[in-house]
């Protein structure tokens, strides 16, 4: 292959993995095409020719969709990637595997791998590996892999700020059913889908599920608004090569507050590892701190006033003059750099 070929490959296969990305956690940009994934080129026949449908679709690689590569939405793959354990082939050597979230404590993360929650039964597994991370600071191994990629976090988002979906991802089977995800009800087919946003428990049922079964995971995720926090600290986990950091809130805290930090739906994080504190804002931004500077945040944070920060600064032994006025300033910049309290009101920090 010549260089425009590997850089077109290339280019390629970018496209598709970030495809896929969105396919897999219902994240992207607002202004963000769907992604279909289908089952194969046929039955895309009655959603091609429609505006706002989609702008990219993922179709297994057959004599069909050789035909389509005109259409420049279209991208093919190799392999079957419906059921757990089946494995996209991009090319280059490039995989991304299926795996169901009940599995996950069992076996290896040997390549890019999505984790979904196919059953009410694996949400509550989840929901409860969680808790344990919360209690304890332990994280299973194989979910902090850095292949790993939890499907669905827009319906996690989606359950704690207690609104509907975003529909960005469909799954179109051999029969024309479209469905949210692998696994889950059919809720139309290709000629009569209503695409309008639809409620967070229809994303939690699994087919043959009870309409009532996604409730329940759906209240469970609303009851655990810290579960943000939880994916941004598996993300970290999995990204520090093997060193060991302790998170504000997960088995540990600068405060001594354990109730507090449970209500708080920012994903922002308090991390240290001996002298070494940092402040890991939602956007990935990172920032240096002295433990003082990590308490004073940590209780900007959790509480829903700055008097109660005050008074919860103090109880960690941070005392001296001044001390308000330095908690007023220091949330003036926190804000500034997009790091906010959702508990507190606008009117009591002023």
């Amino acid at each position: 292959m010549n260089e425009d070929g590997r850089a077109a490959a290339g280019s390629r296969e970018r496209r598709l993995s970030s495809a896929v990305f969105q396919w897999a956690t219902g994240r992207a940009d607002a202004d963000a095409g769907r992604v279909v994934l289908s089952a194969s080129r046929d039955v895309l026949a009655d959603v091609l020719s429609q505006d706002g449908i989609a702008d990219v679709y993922l179709v297994p690689e057959d004599d069909a969709s050789r035909r389509a590569t005109d259409v420049a939405q279209v991208l093919t793959f190799d392999g079957p990637f419906a059921r757990p354990g089946d494995v996209m082939h991009i090319g280059s050597g490039y995989e991304i595997e299926l795996k169901d979230y009940l599995a996950v404590p069992f076996t290896p993360i040997t390549r890019p791998t999505i984790i979904s929650c196919t059953t009410s039964a694996a949400w509550q597994a989840f929901i409860e590996d969680a808790d344990e991370a919360l209690a304890t600071g332990v994280f299973i191994p194989q979910l902090a892999s850095p292949s790993a990629v939890l499907a669905d976090q827009s319906v996690i988002d989606a359950a704690i700020d207690d609104t509907a979906v975003a529909i960005n991802r469909l799954t179109i089977d051999a029969e024309h059913g479209v469905r949210y995800r692998p696994g889950g009800p059919v809720i139309g087919s290709t000629r009569s889908i209503d695409l309008d946003d639809q409620p967070v428990p229809a994303f939690l049922r699994a087919e043959g599920e009870r309409r009532d079964a996604g409730d329940a995971p759906a209240r469970e995720l609303a009851a655990r608004p810290w579960i943000r926090r939880y994916l941004a600290a598996l993300r970290i986990v999995g990204g520090t090569a093997g060193e060991t950091w302790s998170f504000s809130g997960f088995g540990a805290d600068l405060t001594g507050d354990a109730v507090a930090r449970r209500r708080r739906a920012s994903g922002h994080l308090i991390a240290w590892r001996g002298e070494d504190y940092q402040l890991i804002a939602e956007s990935g931004r990172r920032f240096a701190l002295g433990r003082e500077t990590a308490i004073a945040i940590e209780s900007l944070l959790e509480s829903p006033s700055i008097e109660q920060a005050l008074d919860s600064v103090r109880a960690a032994g941070v005392t001296r003059p001044r001390l308000r006025q330095e908690l007023d300033e220091l949330s003036i910049r926190l804000a500034a750099a997009g790091v906010t309290s959702d508990l507190r009101d606008a009117s009591a920090s002023r």
